[in-house]
């Protein structure tokens, strides 16, 4: 009986660290609902981030892609240029036949 006594008297200081710990519980249960709401916004914004590296490095590379096939025609139309835009003028001159009196070279 004597024991029981005693547990009896400390019932109420268990009862307050009970509460303690349910109040401490849900103060941890809201920084963990805190913190999850962070990490969902940081992972939208790195997707965002992700997606305009994506989108920067694809328009860098087509950019690069029009330079090279730019450099590639221009060197394929300096390489067709001398046969196809310069016609090398006709030197052949008509053959004479002596009538008309000249003499050939």
């Amino acid at each position: 009986m004597i024991g029981c006594c005693r547990d009896m008297q400390r019932l109420p200081e268990v009862q307050q660290l009970v509460r303690s710990l349910a109040v401490e519980n849900e103060s941890l249960h809201e920084e963990m609902r805190e913190l999850q709401r962070a990490c969902s916004e940081l992972s939208k914004e790195n997707d965002k981030l992700e997606t305009r590296i994506v989108e920067q490095s694809n328009s860098r590379n087509e950019a690069t892609l029009k330079e090279q096939k730019g450099k590639q025609q221009q060197l394929d139309q300096q390489q067709q240029s001398p046969h196809d835009s310069f016609a090398l003028p006709d030197l052949n001159l008509p053959a004479q036949d002596g009538a008309d009196g000249s003499v050939p070279c």
